[in-house]
Parts: C-alpha cells; structure tokens; sequence
C-alpha cells in the first residue's frame, strides 16, 4: 500500500467507526427513555386489577349495599 491508499483507508475506517459509535450511543439511550414520556396513569379500559364487586357495582348490576356484603 502506498501512503495515500493508506490515508483513505484510515479515514473511512475513521467515519464508519464514528458513526456507528454514535448510532450505539443513540440506541442505548432510546432505550433507557422509550416509554418513559407517559404520565404513568394507568389505562382507563385496563380493568384487570379492578375488584370484580367494583366492576358489577360501576355497570350497576348491584347496589352499594349489596358491593358491601
């Protein structure tokens, strides 16, 4: 190799390693802070962890007598 092979050699090697240098850095810090915008209320149709006499007392199956039993 003759001295100015060598040079373009070592200047793409030099910024294709800057550049995936930095798309690593971009992506780990994508996704430490995916999801992290919402305001961590929970889903209002996400009923799963709702009491089962909660949810017949809300579509009004029972009274509130009747949840307390």
């Amino acid at each position: 190799m003759d001295g100015l092979s060598a040079s373009w050699t070592m200047w793409v090697v030099l910024i294709v390693g800057t550049a995936a240098f930095w798309a690593v850095i971009f992506l780990a810090v994508r996704a430490l802070f995916v999801g992290r915008g919402t305001s961590g209320s929970p889903d209002p149709d996400d009923s799963r962890d709702l009491d089962p006499h909660l949810e017949r007392l809300a579509r009004g199956e029972i009274t509130v007598e009747e949840s307390a039993d």
